[in-house]
């Protein structure tokens, strides 16, 4: 007989254009015959007694057979698309016209689920579902089709009978050509509710749980639906069985069939399929969904596979429900999909969020594979140990523009866990920072000088104030106390904010106010900056000092907010200002950052990051009026990742320089022309070495992948700069600025190119 020729095509038909293509092509089937083969002359019911009974000890034995069979070899579903019909109660109900008729009752309904289904798992069976676990340490589960006697309270139609029989003539029932054709009600008319039958009747098979709490997360109960999603007339609904029920489509399944099955030769065409309806259907597309679901993710249990289809499963409403919960839905939004599969059942389902329960019609309601597929429950970047290190959609990095766009224009994946330990592929967000340009109201106020203010004279120190409440001026907006002495010299400053001037050409006629910060190659702007600087004259050549700041950086990646920034050293200077060697020794404390990139999740930081740098200034008078000078900056950045076993920590070298020369005196007294060429700073050498958790071996395990993303910029931002300032009239004077930018923040191809004039009136 072609039924379970039709059951294996709906689980598993190969693609191979004949025909139909199951849920799981390639899945492997282990068929068992439990049942007998072919169609019998006649049918019969099980004996007149209930489960447990003296002369019904071996029922159950065989299916424990089939069972240990299934495990011993490896079987991960058990589909069952089959059901015993036990000896039913033949009851009375009224019909129109004074009319008598009759219905078969289940037999469970005098005894109850609980009582009926307890006995039908007897010792035998038993052990062999427990056995059947422990041979496996992700399970097995057993998908069983909930039954086609009408019992639905939305569409049923139960069979009513003209005709009582009883004794071992009860048996007619089953033969079509042994009694006449049944008239059908509903199964929740009133006629059937006054014999106490519940209008929802699962087969007790696929009700097995609900006297057996061992088989609770791993027992489903499958009812049928049409095209409309709706419960078919045949089916059974879920009633009882609900906590564990959901339904998937069984009204004329298309599937393939035995070639020489004589009941369908007439039928028959190339391709050897027909089409047949029942929960017999419904229950393989559940089976080839679950298998689906393990060769996707072979890490995966069986009772997180139920949990999976249970909890992802599309809610279908009953028309007529009339319980206090009518107008509460089946959450669906990610959190509650969390919430329910990491409910533990303590006797009644799994929990929801808001309250809602299963429907007695359509239980969890209908079976959603594509969302079951997708992630539940938060989702962790997995490290190579196979520990979930931090939230997978918030493991990115945000850079800097010292980085340019290297890191960003490449891929970088990295696997990820949701709750069920099953791995995803997850894309890193990488932004890179482009910094703006500057503007002509930030090169106005670099451009006018800030005076300094004698603030008193006593034991041979001058101590000068300097104000600005602009924060594009050389200093920012806040002040510098100097204390000058005859050989010394400090300066401590207190801004509130600071506008970065590295890429400004008016700062080259300011150099040397202020506090020098490495931040302003990192980002656009600093806030609550606080620092001294020292510098000592020990003979008329050779000077030292030392430096010290605090500031909050902002803006210095894509992703915005602020992060505190220390920079510390000492410095010294052979020679004077104009001809000379100035060596700048010092570290930079970032924290949470690495210059000035954000990473976050699975990238976050331990420590803050120490970088180490030197930078030299060379400088040169050639003739009177004219000088030139050049500028080195080599760093070194030591990351460390919080999480070794997904990021590897790692070291950064960045450098940066340039050449300027200076011309005072060209046209005019007090006119100056500043020419300068150079590179900010760039990383130069760098690589995130990354190891996750992306996929599984053939054993099933999981599968480790390492990747390296280089981090060192592949386009260099290069400048030329002009800046040209003359005296007009007392205290007014004009300038004029140019430049020219190449790959404008390490990002290829993009360029810059300004000229600005103005005027400044000193005050």
């Amino acid at each position: 007989m072609s039924h379970g020729t039709h059951v294996s095509g709906i689980i598993a038909a190969r693609d191979n254009n004949q025909g139909v293509v199951g849920v799981a092509p390639e899945s492997k089937l282990l068929p068992i015959r439990l049942l007998s083969d072919g169609y019998p002359e006649k049918y019969y019911f099980a004996p007149d007694a209930d489960p447990g009974e003296p002369g019904l000890e071996n029922y159950g034995n065989e299916y424990a057979q089939a069972v240990d069979f299934a495990s011993q070899n490896g079987a991960f579903v058990l589909n069952n698309s089959w059901g015993t019909n036990w000896r039913p109660r033949v009851v009375e109900v009224s019909l129109p016209n004074n009319k008598k008729g009759y219905i078969l009752q289940p037999r469970v309904v005098k005894s109850g689920y609980a009582d009926f289904t307890s006995k039908m798992v007897n010792e035998v069976l038993a052990t062999a579902v427990r056995n059947a676990e422990s041979r496996s340490p992700d399970g097995i589960m057993f998908v069983i089709a909930a039954g086609n006697d009408g019992w639905n309270s939305e569409t049923g139609e139960v069979e009513v009978f003209s005709q009582k029989f009883e004794g071992e003539d009860i048996h007619r029932y089953l033969n079509n050509n042994q009694r006449t054709d049944p008239q059908f009600l509903p199964a929740n008319a009133p006629q059937i509710a006054s014999t106490g039958t519940p209008a929802n009747l699962p087969g007790p098979m696929s009700a097995a749980f609900i006297g057996n709490k061992q088989l609770q997360g791993i027992w489903l109960s499958v009812v049928a639906t049409d095209r409309n999603n709706r419960i078919t007339p045949f089916s059974n609904g879920c009633g009882e069985a609900a906590s564990y029920c959901l339904a998937a489509p069984g009204a004329w399944v298309l599937s393939t069939i035995y070639s020489e099955d004589g009941e369908f030769q007439s039928d028959l065409n190339k391709t050897s399929c027909a089409s047949f309806q029942g929960t017999s259907m419904a229950a393989p597309l559940v089976s080839g969904a679950l298998a689906v679901l393990r060769s996707k993710h072979p890490i995966l249990t069986a009772r997180d596979a139920v949990k999976a289809v249970l909890c992802t499963a599309t809610e279908l409403r009953e028309e007529d429900r009339q319980d206090v919960r009518q107008d509460v839905s089946k959450p669906t939004d990610d959190a509650a999909i969390s919430a329910c599969a990491a409910s533990e059942d303590t006797g009644s389902g799994l929990t929801y969020i808001n309250g809602w329960t299963p429907s007695e019609v359509y239980g969890h309601g209908l079976l959603n594979l594509a969302r079951a597929l997708r992630p539940i429950g938060p989702t962790r970047a997995a490290a190579a140990d196979a520990f979930g290190v931090a939230s997978a959609a918030d493991t990115r990095v945000a850079f800097s523009s010292a980085f340019g766009d290297a890191a960003p224009s490449q891929a970088l994946d990295f696997g990820g866990f949701d709750m069920f330990g099953r791995v995803y592929r997850f894309r890193a967000p990488l932004q890179d920072r482009v910094m703006p340009g500057p503007r002509l109201a930030g090169v106005m106020a670099m451009i006018s000088p800030t005076e300094p203010v004698v603030m008193g004279r006593g034991d041979g120190v001058t101590t000068l104030l300097r104000r600005s409440n602009d924060a594009d001026s050389a200093i920012g907006d806040g002040g510098v106390v100097s204390y000058v002495g005859a050989r010394s010299r400090t300066d401590l400053a207190l801004v509130n904010r600071r506008t970065a001037s590295a890429l400004s050409p008016a700062a080259l006629l300011r150099r040397g106010e202020g506090a020098p910060l490495l931040w302003d190659s990192l980002a656009p702007q600093a806030r609550d900056i606080i620092g001294a600087s020292s510098d000592w004259r020990m003979t008329s050549n050779l000077h030292g000092g030392v430096h010290v700041s605090r500031a909050n950086i902002a803006a210095a990646t894509q992703r915005g907010g602020s992060y505190s920034i220390r920079d510390y050293g000492v410095s010294g200077r052979i020679g004077s200002r104009a001809n000379g060697i100035e060596a700048r020794l010092g570290r930079m404390n970032e924290s949470g950052r690495f210059l000035g990139s954000r990473p976050e999740g699975g990238y976050a930081l331990a420590r803050p990051t120490r970088s180490d740098y030197l930078r030299l200034r060379v400088s040169r008078q050639l003739a009177p009026g004219l000088s030139v000078g050049a500028e080195w900056l080599r760093l070194r950045a030591r990351v460390d990742f919080r999480h070794d076993g997904f990021v590897r920590d790692m070291a950064l070298d960045a450098r940066a320089g340039g050449v300027n020369m200076t011309a005072t005196g060209l046209a005019r007294d007090g006119d100056r022309l500043v020419l300068h060429y150079g590179e900010p700073l760039a990383v130069t050498g760098g690589v995130m070495r990354q190891t996750s958790i992306t996929g599984y071996t053939a054993s099933g395990g999981y599968r480790t992948t390492t990747r390296d993303l280089d981090l060192a910029v592949r386009h260099r931002h290069r400048m030329a700069q002009m800046v040209y300032q003359r005296p007009l009239a007392g205290r007014v004077s004009g300038f004029a600025a140019a430049a020219h930018h190449r790959n404008w923040s390490h990002q290829g191809g993009l360029t810059n190119n300004l000229v600005m004039l103005g005027i400044s009136l000193e005050h």
